[in-house]
């Protein structure tokens, strides 16, 4: 009687098989795993002082300046320029509607690279047209640069007649 009881309970297993259970619940979270190594080393970068910021500017307080006919009304005007190097002594110069150029003074940066000008009294037109020529009205660019650096900035400006 032994031998038909167990062979009943075998063919009562091998039944079809039945509906998946629900999904359990969320484990917890594993701990973090061990930091990686190093990266290589990045470039070498430039130097603060020997190399500076790229973006050096130059402006003027104007885009358009009234010339004058007499030595009491001249123009002047402001200039700033950022981007150079720290306490650099920067060169000024004018590029005049005949493509001539003209130095017309130095400035010093401060500490951070920036400056700030103002002229002295510039463009007394003269009476005859014929001698306007050289620095006569007309568009003008002005053109920073640092003496130590090469650095150049440059800003332009157009010289009006008085109406």
């Amino acid at each position: 009687m032994v031998v038909v009881v167990t062979m009943t309970l075998l063919l009562a297993a091998c039944g079809a098989q039945g509906e998946a259970g629900a999904a359990g619940a969320t484990g917890a979270k594993g701990t973090t795993g061990a930091a990686g190594s190093a990266g290589a080393a990045g470039a070498t970068g430039p130097d603060a002082i020997s190399e500076p910021a790229p973006g050096a500017s130059l402006t003027l307080d104007a885009k358009q300046y009234v010339a004058a006919t007499d030595k009491d009304n001249n123009v002047v005007f402001n200039m700033y320029g950022v981007g150079f190097w720290p306490n650099e002594r920067i060169e000024i110069t004018l590029l005049m509607p005949s493509r001539n150029k003209n130095t017309l003074f130095s400035a010093e940066a401060d500490g951070g690279g920036a400056f700030a000008h103002t002229t002295s009294p510039m463009f007394t037109l003269m009476a005859v047209p014929a001698a306007r020529a050289e620095g006569g009205l007309g568009h003008y660019a002005i053109i920073a640069t640092g003496f130590s650096s090469g650095i150049k900035a440059s800003t332009s400006f157009l010289l009006v007649e008085s109406k």
